[in-house]
């Protein structure tokens, strides 16, 4: 990823965090729309505590951008949690729809 972007992405996502209560909220309303079936992960969840999670992970990427491999192991161990709440692989592909559609 160039500079440019980086810089473009990390600018842009100041702004989602801004409103990171109404743009987490946003991003599970659309998950849940595209895929259903992903609803009952969520059934054991505070969702208002989740909604934080989602951003604090996003904000830590993003943050992030100049040295990815500094959250490597974070990640991989996001990984490893979310499989033994029942999350699959394809799963990854409906997330990422949800997030492109939430901006």
């Amino acid at each position: 990823m160039d500079e440019q972007t980086i810089t473009m992405l990390q600018a842009s996502f100041a702004d989602v965090m801004a409103i990171r209560q109404e743009a987490a909220a946003l991003f599970y309303e659309r998950l849940f729309a595209i895929d259903p079936a992903l609803k009952p992960l969520f059934s054991d969840a505070d969702m208002r505590s989740q909604e934080m999670k989602l951003m604090a992970a996003l904000a830590l990427v993003i943050g992030k951008l100049r040295q990815l491999g500094e959250v490597i192991p974070v990640l991989e161990g996001l990984a490893v949690k979310h499989v033994a709440y029942g999350v699959e692989e394809h799963h990854y592909a409906t997330v990422g729809q949800a997030l492109r559609s939430s901006g």
